[in-house]
């Protein structure tokens, strides 16, 4: 059972009807209140795997938006958040850019650069809104404070900030382990894993 519109089935290809609405909804929200991604939403497609690949419900592979069904776990809020979090990854091409660098430092990188480029966007004080219309989740201060300090920078500059940082820092003084813990996934890498996505 499928419950997308005919003209959706080559951009959402998800089996799960309750997965494909709450993706739906999402993809409404950004369609309605954040039309500067709209160009986005409409040309990456959006592709279900295994939730032993994805166990936190939606990520990225090259070229598309990918979801399990661990999202539905998730509240419709940050399923949108996230949605548009992903989208903004996948605009980006964060994951093709990644070559050789270190996977947590690169994944936490194109986090905090893309959180400073969307959070203004949603931030309902910029809108004359309440903050009931806010649909930014909690994340740690530690990851706050570099979306502070470093989100100006690009990805790959952040990256370096990153890595420097733990060259000139004692191991035991400098670990991005918790850093984003409360924050969205990150970019997920699927290429050392086998993944059924054909386009």
């Amino acid at each position: 059972m499928n419950c997308m519109t005919s003209s959706d089935q080559g951009l959402v290809r998800i089996d799960d009807p309750e997965l494909a609405r709450d993706i739906t909804r999402a993809r409404m929200q950004l369609l309605l209140e954040q039309p500067s991604l709209a160009a986005a939403v409409m040309r990456i497609p959006v592709v279900q795997v295994h939730s032993d690949l994805l166990a936190e419900g939606i990520g990225i592979a090259p070229g598309a938006i990918i979801v399990s069904q661990a999202l539905r776990l998730k509240a419709q809020q940050l399923v949108a958040y996230a949605y548009g979090h992903n989208i903004i990854h996948a605009l980006f091409e964060h994951l093709e850019r990644r070559g050789r660098r270190q996977e947590k430092e690169w994944n936490i990188a194109i986090d905090i650069a893309t959180a400073a480029l969307y959070d203004p966007i949603l931030d309902p004080s910029m809108q004359n809104q309440s903050s009931e219309y806010d649909i930014r989740p909690p994340r740690s201060t530690k990851f706050d404070a570099l979306v502070q300090s470093l989100g100006h920078l690009s990805c790959e500059q952040i990256y370096q900030r990153l890595i420097e940082e733990q060259l000139n820092k004692p191991a035991a003084s400098t670990s991005y382990s918790k850093v984003t813990e409360n924050a969205l996934p990150a970019a997920v890498n699927l290429q050392t894993k086998e993944c059924p996505l054909r386009f």
